[in-house]
């Protein structure tokens, strides 16, 4: 290693790859910036590096690590998407990941970068920006249940109720995965429904969870719906 080949950053990321399933991050860390003291400007290297950083909770370090990447190849397909969800999932810093988020958007395009800036525009009131992102996302992606229960929550919070009940409906017509997922989409729209004065349609769709989802918690608050409409006919 005093003289290391021209390929010693793909020798080293050879070797990180073999030791990854066996050793733990922190020894493959230091396998892998071992290697970059030999070949500083390896990218395989350094995506590595960064993935490692971000899973051993090293937010700076990998942040730092992405800048580099950027640094190395502006066009890189994923470093200012991988930038953005630290600075808006570890930081809280909104700004900082909508910053990433355009600049990831200008090099490729897709539903879930979208969706992420509509996240962090709404954490900046930039309601009309949040709004289009997450209208994009749907419109690229139609099938996908999230971007559309994110734009009704967005409606939602922003007491556009009218706007928000037909995207819920929406949501819950398409295929979701989990149960447990699509049991609070449900507990959203009910919650909706309610401060629309729709109690009787809210409590018919939390039936919805006791009946398919077994989730029998929902029972207090179609009590509570009831208690208000007088009875209904949630309990009947």
């Amino acid at each position: 290693t005093d003289n290391p080949p021209d390929y010693a950053g793909e020798v080293f990321y050879r070797l990180a790859c073999l030791r990854y399933p066996k050793a733990d991050k922190v020894s493959v860390l230091a396998l892998v910036d071992a290697g970059l003291r030999h070949d500083e400007n390896s990218l395989s290297l350094l995506e590595l590096r960064a993935d490692l950083q971000r899973e051993l909770n090293r937010t700076d370090d990998a942040l730092a690590t992405y800048a580099r990447i950027l640094e190395l190849v502006p066009g890189h397909l994923t470093a200012n998407e991988s930038m953005g969800r630290l600075y808006q999932f570890r930081r809280a810093d909104y700004a900082k990941a909508a910053g990433c988020y355009v600049r990831q958007l200008k090099i490729r395009e897709t539903p879930v970068v979208h969706n992420l800036l509509g996240l962090c525009f709404q954490e900046l009131a930039r309601y009309a920006d949040a709004e289009r992102a997450f209208l994009t996302a749907i419109r690229l992606a139609p099938g996908e249940y999230a971007y559309r229960a994110n734009l009704a929550e967005f409606y939602m919070l922003t007491l556009q109720y009218e706007r928000a009940e037909p995207i819920y409906r929406d949501a819950l017509a398409l295929p979701i995965q989990h149960s447990a997922t699509r049991a609070a989409l449900r507990r959203q729209y009910a919650c909706l429904l309610s401060r629309m004065g729709r109690t009787d349609d809210a409590v018919t769709v939390l039936r919805q969870n006791t009946d398919r989802e077994y989730c029998y918690a929902d029972w207090e608050t179609i009590s509570e719906y009831c208690g208000r409409s007088g009875g209904g006919r949630g309990l009947s």
